[in-house]
Parts: C-alpha cells; structure tokens; sequence
C-alpha cells in the first residue's frame, strides 16, 4: 500500500498487477509505504477499510480532506489462467 500525503491517495497493492514495481518506481514520491505484513500490503478493499481506521482519521485530520483509494485490477483473462 502507498499513501501519498500531497495528493490524498491511497494505492493498494494487488498481487499479480505489477505494484512492487510500481511501488518501486514511486517510492521516492510516497509519503508512506506499507510493506509489512502482507495482510496489510495486499489489502483487498474490505480490509483496507477495516484497518484504514489507523490510517484515515490521521490523514484526514492533517490534510482536512478525504484519501482517495484506488488500486491495480488484473487483466479477467489472464487471470482466468493463473
């Protein structure tokens, strides 16, 4: 998961899309990166949720804005045959 300060993102890291390199790639422009545990770096949307209770409120209440959350979405082909 990466969470830029400045932009008010949040990018969730899903497995099979490619966003170690990603997150390789933007790492000097992050504000934050959750690498570990993988329960956090690989977040589905509902546990993103669930534990975006330690991160919201903290980023909300500094940027006085909400995050706005998006993530990678494998090819439904290709995934069909992994």
């Amino acid at each position: 998961m990466l969470l830029f300060w400045k932009k008010k993102l949040a990018l969730l890291s899903v497995p099979k899309t490619r966003t170690t390199a990603i997150e390789a790639a933007l790492a000097h422009k992050t504000s934050m990166i959750v690498s570990e545990p993988p329960e956090l770096k690989h977040a589905p949307v509902y546990r993103y949720n669930r534990y975006n209770r330690l991160f919201r409120p903290m980023f909300e209440k500094a940027c006085k804005a909400e995050i706005a959350t998006f993530a990678m979405m494998r090819e439904p082909i290709s995934w069909l045959g992994s």
